[in-house]
C-alpha cells in the first residue's frame, strides 16, 4: 500500500520525494496537531465497542466468525505492535495522502473500508468506515501526519491487553505531543535517520518470526536495533559533548539487549521484565533525544 501511494503520485517519475512528500501531505507535524490526532484516536476506540455490541446482538454468526479469524491470527505483542504502526503508515500514504484530494473523503473511506471485508456486513464494518470519515478529515483539516497518528496510535491501544490500551494511548499521545513541541523549527534529518534505522530492523524482525516463527531470529534483529540505538546516542553524546549522558545512554540500550536475551524471569514476577525492558528503552532514547535536541539548540 505504501508503495502504491508513492507510485500513484508520480515518485521519481515526475516528482522528487520533496515534492512527493507534500502532495501526500506528509509533513511535520504542529503539537496541537498530536493532540487532534490522540482525540480522533480516541474517539475509534469508543466507536468500537458499540459496534462490537450490535455485530453480537445482529450478527451473532458473523460476530462469532470474526473472532474465530482473529484468534487464528494472534501474533505476539511486539509484532503486533509492529504491525499497528506500519498500518497506520501503509494505509493513510495510500488512502488519505493519495487518493483523498482525488476521490474526496466519503468515496476514500468506501475504499478503505472495503479492504477490511474480513468483517462482512456488519456494524463493525460500518465503524472501519467512519473511522475512515474520521481519518479523512484530519487529512483534509490538517495534513496526512496527523491521520497517520491518530490510525496507528488507535491500532497500537487495540493491540494492547485490556486496560493497558488506554494507559498506552495516553503515553502515545504525550510522548508524540513532546516531540512535536520540542522538534518545533528544527530539521528533522537528525531524528529520521536513527529512527528509520530502528524501525527497518524491527520490521524486518517481525517479518521474519511471521513467516519462519523463529524467537532467536526476532532477538537478532531487536539486538541489531538496540545497537543502532547505542550507536546514535554515543554519536549524539560525542557531538554534543555530553559524555556522561551518551554514556547513560549507552548503558540504557545495552540492558534492554541484555534483558532480551535473558533467560525467563520467575512466573510470579513475569512482569518485572518487560517493565524493566520499557524503563530501559524509554531511558536510551530519551538520552538520544535530549541529545539531538541540544545539538539543534546550540547549533
Amino acid at each position: 500500500m505504501l508503495a502504491l501511494g508513492l507510485a500513484g503520485v508520480g515518485v521519481a517519475v515526475f516528482r522528487g520525494w520533496g515534492p512527493t512528500l507534500i502532495r501526500l501531505g506528509i509533513i511535520r507535524p504542529t503539537w496541537w496537531q498530536s493532540v487532534y490526532a490522540m482525540t480522533v484516536a480516541m474517539f475509534v476506540v469508543l466507536l468500537g465497542w458499540p459496534a462490537n455490541v450490535l455485530t453480537y446482538l445482529l450478527t451473532p454468526h458473523a460476530y462469532d466468525a470474526i473472532n474465530a479469524i482473529q484468534a487464528k491470527t494472534e501474533t505476539g505483542l511486539a509484532v503486533a505492535l509492529v504491525f499497528a504502526v506500519l498500518a497506520g503508515v501503509s494505509e493513510e500514504t495510500l488512502f488519505r495522502g493519495a487518493l483523498q484530494p482525488r476521490a474526496g473523503i466519503v468515496l476514500t473511506a468506501l475504499l478503505f473500508a472495503a479492504i477490511h471485508l474480513q468483517y462482512g456486513a456488519t456494524p463493525i464494518l460500518a465503524s472501519v468506515f467512519v473511522a475512515g470519515l474520521a481519518y479523512g478529515w484530519l487529512r483534509q483539516r490538517m495534513n496526512t501526519t496527523t491521520a497517520i497518528m491518530a490510525h496507528a496510535s488507535y491500532d497500537i491501544a487495540v493491540s494492547l491487553p485490556g486496560g493497558i490500551g488506554w494507559f498506552g494511548l495516553l503515553l502515545v499521545a504525550v510522548g508524540l505531543a513532546a516531540i512535536a513541541f520540542r522538534a518545533d523549527g528544527h530539521r528533522w534529518s537528525r531524528y529520521v535517520a536513527p529512527l528509520a534505522t530502528f524501525g527497518a530492523f524491527i520490521v524486518l524482525g517481525a517479518g521474519v518470526i511471521v513467516v519462519t516463527g523463529n524467537n532467536i531470529a526476532w532477538k537478532a534483529f531487536g539486538t541489531a536495533a538496540f545497537l543502532s540505538g547505542a550507536i546514535a546516542v554515543v554519536l549524539e553524546g560525542l557531538r554534543s559533548r555530553s559524555i556522561a549522558l551518551g554514556a547513560g545512554g549507552l548503558l540504557a540500550w545495552l540492558i534492554a539487549v541484555a534483558i532480551m536475551w535473558s533467560v525467563p524471569w520467575p512466573e510470579q514476577v513475569w512482569w518485572l521484565a518487560p517493565l524493566a525492558w520499557a524503563i530501559a528503552i524509554a531511558a536510551g532514547v530519551g538520552a538520544w533525544y535530549r541529545l539531538a535536541s541540544s545539538g539543534y539548540e546550540s547549533g
